[in-house]
């Protein structure tokens, strides 16, 4: 036998195998969707000059998307495009008849283009195709069986086809799903959202009556489940007959159990449970030998939800849908490209781009690895002054510099530089331009870049997707980065790609159309939401209801009938489960109309309980991620031998030490050390590094300071720290006010002594066993004319208060304590006169409020005490059984530690406060 896929309606379009007859009808050759998406959106550019003046293609791209599903209205319904232009607009609004003007694009100018080009409009030359099979069958009358099976006849060409086959000698029609009960018992005709609305409607078309076609042999009566089902999806005015039929159900022995038996009804409470539920469903079968499961939904992404759940139990499933193009290997990095060449100073958009799998820039493995961590580490923080090339100098400036993430950013800076806006270029060419630098990106020095592209999962696709928007869109200008953007995601994602992955044969994943006519031996029917299965009555953009009415075009509650058929013929089979979710994208979601009504029988029929299991379905779904017991973290405790204690640290490092010994193990034994954000905004932490660079260089002028000279010193440094000049007016007034402080401050010092130590290291020796070297580097020591120095210490945020500057903070009177030693080389050993914190930035009018600090007698006992108090903590953890603890000190927790997430300490934190309550 030879089978043909000939037709069936579903999602706009219509599915048509090409036939060996073809060549005889000399046909043009057909455009391709992305061709005709393209140039309907060229056209409405040449036609709406708004769209045209204003280069938004974009806009356009999204008019000619609702044209092409005008154009398969019109075509599958075989309604002439000019019968358009009859439609009276008189009774509309006057945008009505706006709307009608602008369709002169699919009524004049798309046919126009078609005959110029010798194409032909692709859906229209389907329904050709379609109703050139019906007159050949007619006119060769073949005596061998011929049959039409499993057709809904939803286009009045396919039911043509339909009529011309059961007229022949040896022909047949199968009509899938055609309950004669329902069509024969009502008078008035089924409104379009009834499940055998469509039916009726081919039954009419073909001249026949629903008695007058014969069950399939064998089939016998309607099942208990499938009156079950007719009763619950009755048309609107035939449910005052419920009571009735329920009384029958009950009166039949046996009824009710047959019909719902194998029937089930989960809720879930969201999206993320459905597909758990489902996938749990989907795993049980496995288990059983040789039993099938089908999974049908509209819902996309339920479907990619469930596959990906599957990978829990290395399941890799097919979804009949695919993948969308846009998610694909080649797509993503396509995408990724495009918007890094946009906005090429954006270090996560960069970042991202590195490490895709496709990006190469002519290096590949560890090398490129090593390069893109290099990358990765100097992106840090705020964004590089100049972009790539700012980021050159970062990386030249590291530790340990890399010759090879140097030769990467070179490279990328010649992509950028070759995706320079042309004014005078089309749209094709700004294509063509962007696939060469994707080729370029995706060369990793093995393979060649159009090898590793194309080759990858999706690229022939993507390929052929592009190959055919530059050939629609030759002599369309260029429409600017944004609109780009735009249009490349159009047209990567009107594609899909299957998956190429072993599957299991037992589970398959259907969209209701794919699952017409299929069988397994449980169903499980999802998304049964409002919005999602059944979808939208959607009107379309151009037409009214009465203008669609006026030429024929049916209702958009058409759809919903032919998704209803097509639910109840599912729901109909020996073991099926409805299953929905009651939050959809964080708001409660409204149940399906179907699975209302079949929940309103069961309600009179007070069998809900018999088919409702979700409270044990959602106890599964909790305990399948809960484990059987939980092991509470315990506080880290660290002993370190001898040879890893640290023996040097900075001043500031003590507070650390004091408040969290854990995090001296983590930084300064393991290394470890918290990434900046990248892009990063310019904070309080930035505008103190620059403060302090000011201040600086301030401090060695030898003129009388004035705030003019310290914002032109401000000036030429801003950018080095990440300073843009849109930042400006934030800190305006502040910087304004710390600059008139600082020149007060700076001429009233110089009176006094002078600066001798500006932002410089010292360090000391501390007699412990062993040794430990303690270091500083302070802001500015002044060297007093009557002897003796003065620690200043500048800062932009919180001051710690006298009482931590005693016990916690103790940095100056450490720091007072290695000038003492004769740590600092340009120092004799002076006497410390005074230390003070002194804050540079939002100073407040109370002065006692910008700082404090010791002087005299009280700082050198200060800085003797300190001293001490080092030395015992020295030898406190020079003993093996010393213990680094995580935050020792309740009373004075660090609430945003950088290593609480290595010490688990939310963890044990909250183990400890439950046991406590």
């Amino acid at each position: 036998p030879k089978v043909q896929a000939i037709g069936d309606f579903g999602d706009g379009d219509i599915i048509v195998e090409q036939f060996d007859w073809e060549g005889d009808l000399a046909l043009p050759p057909p455009v391709s969707q992305t061709e005709r998406l393209m140039t309907l959106a060229r056209l409405v550019m040449e036609r709406d000059r708004k769209y045209a003046l204003e280069q938004n293609f974009a806009a356009a791209l999204s008019a000619a998307r609702e044209l092409a599903r005008l154009l398969d209205s019109l075509f599958l319904e075989e309604i002439p495009l000019e019968k358009i232009q009859t439609i009276d607009v008189g009774q509309h609004a006057e945008h009505w008849a706006h709307s009608l003007r602008f369709l002169e694009v699919i009524v004049e100018m798309w046919p126009r283009y078609l005959r110029a080009a010798k194409r032909s409009d692709p859906t229209q030359r389907k329904v050709f195709l379609v109703k050139a099979q019906a007159d050949r069958l007619l006119r060769t009358r073949p005596q061998t069986p011929v049959i039409l099976a499993g057709s809904t006849g939803a286009a009045p060409s396919t039911a043509r086809l339909m009529q011309a086959v059961i007229t022949l000698p040896s022909g047949a029609g199968v009509l899938p799903g055609l309950d004669v009960e329902t069509i024969h018992s009502d008078d008035t005709p089924l409104e379009d959202s009834h499940a055998q609305s469509g039916m009726a409607a081919l039954l009419r078309r073909l001249n026949l009556t629903a008695n007058s076609v014969r069950p399939w042999p064998g089939s016998g009566t309607r099942s208990h489940r499938n009156n079950f089902l007719a009763t619950a999806l009755l048309p609107a005015q035939a449910t005052d007959g419920w009571l009735t039929k329920l009384h029958d159900f009950h009166a039949e022995r046996g009824f009710v159990s047959d019909a719902l038996d194998g029937l089930v009804i989960v809720e879930t409470e969201n999206e993320e449970d459905e597909a758990t539920a489902i996938s749990i469903e989907l795993r049980r079968a496995l288990e059983i030998p040789d039993k099938s499961v089908l999974l049908v939904t509209p819902d996309r992404n339920l479907t990619r939800r469930v596959a990906l759940k599957m990978r829990r139990w290395g399941v890799y499933i097919d979804d009949s849908a695919g993948i969308p193009l846009q998610n694909s290997l080649c797509g993503t990095f396509l995408l990724l490209a495009e918007a890094w060449l946009r906005e090429s100073d954006d270090m996560v958009l960069l970042l991202s781009l590195l490490d895709h799998p496709l990006f190469g820039a002519g290096l590949s493995g560890p090398q490129r690895m090593n390069a893109i961590s290099a990358i990765d580490i100097s992106a840090r923080g705020t964004p590089p002054l100049g972009g790539l090339e700012g980021l050159k100098t970062r990386l030249r400036a590291a530790r340990e510099p890399s010759g090879d993430a140097l030769l990467m950013i070179e490279r990328l800076q010649n992509s950028a530089l070759s995706n320079a806006h042309d004014p005078f270029a089309s749209l094709s060419e700004r294509i063509r331009r962007h696939i060469e630098i994707a080729q370029e990106l995706a060369d990793d020095g093995l393979e060649g870049g159009h090898d590793r592209l194309w080759s990858e999962e999706g690229g022939r696709d993507c390929n052929s997707a592009l190959s055919d928007a530059v050939e629609a869109l030759d002599q369309t200008p260029d429409c600017g980065s944004q609109h780009y953007a735009e249009i490349l995601f159009a047209i990567i994602s009107s594609f899909s790609i299957r998956q190429t992955t072993p599957s299991y044969p037992q589970i398959q994943i259907l969209g209701p159309l794919e699952a017409r006519l299929q069988n397994a031996d449980h169903i499980i029917l999802a998304g049964l939401n409002e919005g999602v299965w059944p979808g939208a009555a959607e009107e379309g953009a151009f037409l009214s209801r009465s203008m669609r009415r006026q030429i024929g075009l049916p209702s958009p509650e058409k759809k919903i009938g032919l998704a209803a058929h097509d639910f109840a013929q599912l729901a109909a089979n020996r073991q099926v489960t409805l299953i929905r979710a009651k939050r959809s994208e964080g708001a409660p979601s409204k149940p399906s109309r179907w699975l209302v009504r079949i929940k309103n029988i069961l309600e009179g029929l007070q069998s809900s309980n018999q088919t409702d299991v979700s409270a044990s379905v959602n106890t599964v779904v909790e305990l399948l991620d809960r484990p059987a017991a939980i092991e509470t973290a315990s506080r880290p405790n660290v002993r370190l031998p001898a040879s890893l204690r640290p023996r040097q640290l900075p001043v500031t490092a003590v507070e650390l030490w004091l408040r969290d010994p854990y995090s001296i193990y983590a930084k300064y034994v393991l290394r470890l050390r918290k990434l900046d954000p990248l892009n990063s905004p310019f904070g309080q932490r930035e505008i103190g590094r620059l403060l302090h660079e000011v201040f600086f260089q301030a401090a060695k002028t030898p003129t009388t300071l004035t705030p003019d000279i310290l914002g032109e010193i401000f000036a030429e440094n801003a950018m080095n720290f990440g300073f843009n000049e849109h930042e400006y007016p934030l800190w305006k007034h502040a910087l304004l006010h710390s600059f008139e402080w600082f020149c007060d401050f700076q001429n009233e010092r110089q009176k006094y002594g002078e600066a001798a130590i500006l932002e410089e290291t010292g360090s000391a020796q501390f007699s412990t066993t062993p040794d430990f070297t303690l270091t500083a580097r302070a802001d500015r020591i002044d060297l007093l004319f009557s002897g003796g120095v003065v620690i200043l210490d500048y800062k932009t945020g919180t001051i710690p208060s006298e009482k931590q500057g005693d016990t916690f903070s103790p940095q100056l009177a450490l720091t007072g304590a290695i000038i003492n030693a004769g740590g600092f080389e340009k120092l004799p050993t002076w006497n410390v006169e005074s230390y003070e914190y002194i804050k540079i930035l939002n100073r407040k009018p109370d002065d006692n409020k910008n700082g404090w600090g010791r002087s005299g007698a009280d700082a050198s006992l200060s800085i003797a005490d300190a001293q001490r108090r080092l030395v015992e903590l020295l030898q406190a953890y020079n003993s093996p059984n010393a213990v680094y603890h995580s935050q020792p000190r309740p009373e004075f927790l660090n609430r945003f530690g950088d290593y609480d997430q290595l010490a688990r300490r939310r963890e044990w934190e909250t183990a400890g406060e439950a046991e406590g309550s």
